[in-house]
């Protein structure tokens, strides 16, 4: 594996270079205002959760969404009916629903966070790219991914700004987290996705038992739609990290620092800090309704816990 190059600016007004396998990044030396980020339409924030390791989350405008996919409006019709279904069965005051939903929350709970994490990246055929006029560049027009396919050569991508919290993050650190997020999850979840439809076929007799729920049955069938949905979501941040015509720009953004500074007891120094033995973690019950507020990012709440508790839970264990 090529090695990642960060070259620092030479002065404030300088525009500096990331370079990040064989492509370059560029990094302009912008700070982002908390108002800017927030009526940024599409953009990534980096949530760092250790000195290590960061939450990845692409958040975008509803109306980014590509309409006109016929495959977007089923999935999102199927996807409410189950959780109608879901909720109806949380609600059940039957002692065998509530083991089931007990047993299937806790199944859910052990499924990595990175996973949380690809679920926010939409499949990039879901998404309008958003380009610059021919004549006016001050203009975005936007098209869905097959238009966009055919011009690519020929038009100007608008950039994806990427938030983060300078000295707890930088570009560097924030590409090669995002990097190995998407290695790691398109094998992962590649390999669950199989996993999930072979085991499917052996749920087929419980249909027979009209008195039993086919609990099994719809638990793999669950977590094979989840699956090839971070499976798409990896694949769509590969996109963004490797194809040229992606623009990404990296924003340090105001106040994001001081927010981890004021629910963590020490000060971190971010990616230039070598912890000696677990890594601290900079994400945990103090600091998370802080963030929550300051980034606005409050449908996060539960894939946040959960990095909390696996990664508190990690920590409890390399004490032993």
């Amino acid at each position: 594996m090529i090695r990642s190059i960060f070259i620092p600016p030479t002065s404030i007004t300088a525009t500096s270079r990331l370079f990040y396998g064989m492509r370059a990044y560029s990094t302009k030396l912008e700070k982002a205002s908390l108002q800017k980020y927030l009526h940024d339409p599409v953009k990534v924030t980096v949530i760092p959760i250790t000195d290590k390791e960061s939450f990845i989350y692409y958040k975008h405008t509803d109306n980014l969404f590509n309409s006109q996919s016929r495959i977007l409006k089923a999935e999102k019709w199927i996807v409410e009916k189950s959780a109608k279904l879901w909720r109806k069965l949380k609600k059940s005051p039957k002692s065998y629903n509530k083991k089931i939903v007990s047993m299937v929350q806790s199944l859910l709970n052990s499924t990595p966070w990175s996973e949380n994490s690809l679920l926010t990246i939409p499949s990039e055929s879901y998404i309008l790219k958003r380009i610059k006029g021919e004549k006016d560049k001050t203009q975005e027009i936007r098209l869905t991914l097959k238009d966009y396919t055919v011009k690519a050569e020929q038009v100007d991508t608008q950039p994806l700004h990427v938030y983060y919290p300078p000295g707890i993050s930088s570009p560097d650190e924030c590409l090669r987290q995002m990097k190995k997020l998407y290695q790691e999850g398109l094998i992962y979840h590649k390999k669950w996705t199989l996993y999930c439809l072979l085991g499917l076929p052996l749920t087929i007799p419980l249909i027979l038992i009209p008195l039993i729920p086919n609990v099994p049955g719809f638990y793999l069938s669950y977590r094979a739609y989840v699956n090839i949905k971070a499976y798409l979501g990896a694949k769509h941040l590969k996109s963004l990290l490797e194809s040229s015509k992606q623009n990404l720009e990296f924003r340090e953004l105001l106040g994001y620092t001081e927010v981890y500074k004021r629910g963590t007891s020490s000060r971190t120094q971010g990616n230039q800090k070598e912890s000696k033995g677990a890594p601290e973690l900079l994400l945990n019950k103090k600091t998370l309704p802080l963030i929550l507020d300051f980034l606005e990012v409050h449908e996060l709440e539960s894939d946040l816990n959960k990095v909390i508790l696996q990664e508190s839970k990690s920590q409890e264990k390399n004490k032993i």
